[in-house]
């Protein structure tokens, strides 16, 4: 795998500073004989519907760029949003509007088609949106974020859009201890195979991440055919130990990738010129539980896990989170109501409330853990 990351230094979402970034990488990586004339799909993060200015999604000029690159390929840009529909997501985020701009074709991840991943450590089968297995090559475009789960997400975690939406809290569900999540984004990941990954972190999401934190502008564009290095790179732009983030641990691990800095070919700005002071990170899901025998997990997870606790001033009842919860642990009374009992700690309800009203607390022993 070609360990090269190409971390540049951009200042703005302008198309002439994109274009010049992405030729930077494009030329030297050799996308252009292995992409040319092929159908490409680029998987951009549209999490949900959210103007670019709130760094929700990866900005629609990154994708713009890309697919300008591909001139000689028939290129789609596709998503399965966490809410809302592809279509109407995209039209948010500005995105729609570059694809029909640039000639490129917006498709829904719809028909889930079983696919088997020989190399996966968690599951054998998995199932991919039609869209994904028709094309040729994908490339993964993600945006910089922290993340409740998984602390950061990025080029690899992306690619957990590949899943038609109503499947990804089913996953969430099954894979309940974060390491075996970890472990199954890895094996997505290596069933879809992206040829490059691209993360936009010119303007990232610190805090409350991946959809109700701050925008924080971090002026940088990494790309690089292998995402775990990717994301590795980008992991410690933000001040995060890459191994302490569970997808790059677990890929490092298994071999998938390089997740080590000192085995990384870092080209462009440096690492030491482009790390941010003082970005807020979040602790992720602990992994303290899963060492433990059974009776004990059930005795300390509300100890070593953080719990989602409902903002009720912040609270409209708008139902999302009752919706969205694989468990069906969160009922509705003036403002939504947690069950401690049921619920798994997947935090999809803190990532897709519109409102933010849904964060998260640790207790006790947990904060040892943080």
């Amino acid at each position: 795998m070609d360990n090269r990351v190409y971390l540049l230094r951009v200042d703005s979402y302008h198309p002439d500073a994109l274009d010049e970034a992405v030729n930077m990488f494009w030329g030297p990586l050799g996308l252009d004989s292995l992409l040319q004339g092929k159908q490409v799909l680029i998987k951009p993060n549209l999490v949900a519907g959210a103007s670019p200015d709130k760094a929700v999604c990866t900005h629609p000029e990154v994708i713009g760029a890309l697919i300008r690159q591909l001139q000689g390929s028939k290129v789609s840009v596709g998503d399965s949003p966490g809410l809302g529909s592809t279509e109407n997501v995209a039209a948010i985020a500005g995105i729609l509007e570059v694809c029909q701009r640039e000639g490129a074709t917006l498709v829904d991840f719809a028909n889930p088609v079983v696919t088997e991943t020989p190399d996966g450590a968690v599951c054998r089968i998995i199932q991919l949106a039609e869209a994904v297995l028709r094309a040729d090559a994908v490339i993964s475009a993600a945006k910089l974020k922290t993340h409740a789960l998984t602390r950061y997400t990025g080029a690899v975690k992306n690619l957990f859009g590949c899943m038609p939406g109503k499947l990804k809290p089913e996953m969430h569900l099954r894979m309940e201890e974060i390491d075996k999540f970890a472990s199954f984004l890895v094996d997505v990941y290596l069933t879809v195979s992206p040829v490059l990954s691209v993360v936009d972190g010119i303007v990232a999401m610190e805090g409350n991440g991946p959809r109700n934190g701050e925008p924080r502008k971090v002026g940088v564009l990494l790309a690089g055919r292998d995402g775990v290095a990717v994301d590795a790179v980008a992991a410690s732009v933000i001040g995060l130990d890459p191994f302490s983030v569970p997808t790059i641990l677990n890929a490092h691990q298994r071999g998938v990738g390089c997740g080590d800095l000192r085995s990384i070919e870092i080209i462009g700005t440096s690492l030491s010129e482009a790390r941010i002071r003082g970005f807020k990170t979040v602790p992720g899901s602990s992994s303290a539980l899963k060492n433990l025998p059974p009776f004990l997990k059930s005795l300390l997870r509300d100890q070593l896990t953080a719990k989602p606790v409902v903002n009720v001033q912040s609270c409209i009842g708008c139902t999302v989170c009752r919706e969205l919860c694989p468990t069906k642990a969160i009922t509705m009374d003036k403002a939504a109501v947690i069950s401690s009992h049921d619920c798994i700690r997947c935090y999809c309800c803190q990532e897709l409330c519109p409102e933010g009203a849904i964060t998260l607390a640790r207790r006790g022993l947990g904060r040892l853990f943080s």
